[in-house]
C-alpha cells in the first residue's frame, strides 16, 4: 500500500508533502516521484515536507539514502526539507548528500525553507 504523498507545483518550486513512514523504500519512491514532477514541470527547486511523517531509518539506511540522493543530483537543483522539532532527525542523511555535492538543507519552518529556496546562491 502506498504511503500518503502529495506533489504539487507552486510558483517557483515543486512541493512534496509526505506523511507516511520514512522507510528506505518509501523515501526512494518519494524521490522518484519528486524528480518526475520536477522534470515534467521543468523546475529545479523542491520543498519536501516530512514534518508529519514517522522516521524509521537506521543509521546505515540514512547513509544509503544520502548516497542515493547524491547519485541523482542535478546541476542547479535545490532541495529544502521540513521536519518537526520532535521528529527532526539528526541530519545525517543531509550531511552525506551535501558532502557529495547536493544542494540540500533541513528546516523547521516553512517560511525559512522558502526564503532559502528563492535565493540564487
Amino acid at each position: 500500500m502506498d504511503a500518503p504523498l502529495r506533489i504539487s507545483k507552486k510558483d517557483e518550486y515543486v512541493l512534496a508533502v509526505y506523511s507516511g513512514e520514512q522507510t528506505l523504500a518509501e523515501l526512494k519512491r518519494l524521490m522518484r516521484e519528486v524528480l518526475r514532477a520536477c522534470d515534467s514541470q521543468e523546475c529545479r527547486r523542491v520543498l519536501v515536507d516530512l514534518s508529519k511523517s514517522v522516521r524509521r531509518l537506521t543509521l546505515s539506511e540514512k547513509f544509503e539514502f544520502g548516497e542515493i540522493v547524491a547519485g541523482q543530483k542535478r546541476l542547479g537543483f535545490k532541495v529544502a526539507y521540513l521536519t518537526s522539532r520532535t521528529k527532526g532527525g539528526d541530519g545525517f542523511f543531509e550531511l552525506v548528500a551535501r558532502n557529495r555535492g547536493v544542494w540540500i538543507r533541513r528546516f523547521l519552518e516553512r517560511k525559512d525553507a522558502l526564503a532559502w529556496l528563492k535565493q540564487e546562491s
